[in-house]
């Protein structure tokens, strides 16, 4: 069990009581509490956060028309009902960031997910707005070409944004 300060604990026993940790025992303490399932050797982490996920949204959060679209939404495109959720889940996944596809100079806006058992949780949606200068955004046919077209195009966007313009 690593602790908060980096340590490392071994014969512990993790307490948890309506899913979430509620205490860390020495392995002498826990004889008298009930339920106890023993994990000899386990490694136990907390949920891992996915920080560029496209779950429950595969193929749906992309617009190509345009290089610059801010009004796209990954929520638009979210399926909560999708068995990613679920297999996320499996694999230790508790959070994503939801994002539309990097495919546009200005791709749209990301939310944030629970994924954890239960209900999918929006914890945060509409935010943070996605931007790439990756080549995949002068792949289209259209206005944007290059890298230096893209840096010119955001200077012009984010001028416009800031002039209350755009």
């Amino acid at each position: 069990c690593f602790a908060p300060d980096g340590t490392i604990h071994s014969n512990v026993a993790i307490l948890i009581e309506d899913g979430k940790i509620k205490d860390v025992l020495r392995s002498e303490g826990y004889e008298e509490i009930e339920n106890v399932v023993r994990h000899r050797h386990a490694v136990i982490s907390p949920g891992f956060v996915d920080i560029n996920s496209a779950l429950g949204a595969y193929g749906k959060a992309r617009e190509s028309a345009f290089a610059v679209d801010p009004g796209v939404s990954a929520s638009a495109a979210l399926d909560l009902e999708h068995p990613d959720f679920r297999r996320a889940v499996e694999a230790g996944i508790t959070t994503a960031l939801i994002s539309p596809s990097p495919d546009n100079l200005v791709s749209g806006t990301a939310m944030v997910v629970k994924t954890a058992r239960g209900p999918i949780t929006i914890l945060r949606e509409a935010r943070p707005l996605v931007v790439s200068l990756g080549p995949r955004t002068w792949e289209y046919d259209r206005a944007l070409t290059s890298r230096i077209g893209a840096m010119a195009m955001l200077r012009g966007v984010l001028s416009e944004a800031k002039d209350g313009r755009g």
